[in-house]
């Protein structure tokens, strides 16, 4: 029997953590997202989670400064594989100011935590065309 008050805590904690990672059998992808110094204007952040092009899981956070801020996505239950995940950063007017993206897709956990994704915001400008941005692709010129 658990009667050191702290021992109760402790497993309380732990049983609303495994329930806060499968939310009904949903994949959580967690991001621990940190951002260039020159970035003090940064108010929110975008994450995108995406398959071949379809955007499968997308929520907005109020951007925490002076720290790593770790946050999760929450997956539907029917997406399974890997996601692309690309973070926008935005300034108080809502215009684009940083962003990220991973390098490799991020394997999903039915109804669990996938390894925890690490992102560096950079700087960059508005994205009148809708691609592309600080970690954009482009296309090369005449040779």
């Amino acid at each position: 029997m658990l009667t050191h008050p702290f021992a109760r805590l402790t497993l309380a904690l732990v049983a609303l953590a495994g329930v806060a990672c499968s939310d009904k059998g949903r994949s959580v992808v967690p991001l621990a997202v940190d951002a260039d110094p020159s970035l003090s204007a940064l108010k929110t952040i975008d994450v995108s989670l995406s398959q071949g092009g379809s955007e499968k899981a997308f929520k907005t956070f109020t951007w925490m400064a002076d720290s790593v801020n770790h946050i999760g996505v929450f997956v539907p239950k029917g997406v399974t594989g890997s996601v692309d995940v690309s973070v926008t950063g935005k300034n108080a007017a809502g215009t684009k100011i940083a962003a990220a993206m991973s390098a490799l897709a991020v394997p999903l956990v039915p109804g669990g935590a996938s390894v925890e994704l690490s992102l560096y915001l950079l700087p960059a400008g508005p994205d009148p065309g809708g691609t592309g941005g600080a970690m954009g692709t482009g296309t090369g010129g005449a040779g």
